[in-house]
């Protein structure tokens, strides 16, 4: 009797939890006819030039996005900064762009969080993102590098940012050893 009770219990429990469990949405690769630059630029909240150096998964399956990190060469609109990032998904049915370390690409990307749960600046297959230098720069674009139609800015240089790691771990030291100066003379 305890038993079939105890696995009754189970059974609601696991029936109530995929009652309640609530998955992400799924979404296919479908993209409308390719914009103008001139549209895609209005669209877009970022356009850039840049090298990726690094990219990494934000999650932890088999299917998560990537973010990629760029060393910015130029920039036509948003943040005009030296490095920068965007997220993509892995490819094919998640429209994601398939970029690769060490290659230049002109990013056209908006901020969205279709790939994670905040908004970050991500670009797909359907923007005209493209390798700089590649004959098929994108699949749904080939053979034509798109840029915008004004002259991009360059960026100031920042320091690399393992220099802004060590900056930051000197200035907690300080910081910790100020507190403990004055806990010393307040006491």
């Amino acid at each position: 009797m305890v038993k079939t009770l105890r696995i009754g219990i189970f059974l609601s429990i696991l029936f109530m939890t995929f009652l309640t469990w609530n998955p992400s949405s799924a979404q296919a690769c479908s993209c409308a006819v390719p914009q103008s630059a001139e549209k895609e630029m209005e669209r877009s909240d970022a356009v850039f030039t840049g090298t990726v150096t690094k990219i990494k998964k934000v999650g932890m399956g088999l299917y998560s996005p990537k973010k990629v990190y760029f060393d910015v060469e130029k920039t036509w609109k948003g943040q005009n900064k030296s490095k920068m990032f965007v997220v993509t998904g892995i490819g094919s049915g998640d429209c994601g762009f398939n970029f690769e370390v060490g290659q230049d690409y002109i990013v056209y990307a908006t901020e969205s969080n279709a790939y994670t749960n905040t908004a970050v600046l991500t670009t797909t297959l359907c923007d005209l993102t493209s390798n700089l230098y590649e004959k098929d720069a994108n699949p749904l674009h080939p053979k034509k590098v798109i840029f915008p139609p004004s002259e991009g800015k360059v960026p100031p240089k920042s320091p690399p940012l393992e220099e802004m790691v060590m900056y930051a771990g000197v200035w907690a030291i300080f910081t910790l050893f100020t507190g403990l100066v004055l806990w010393k003379f307040i006491k």
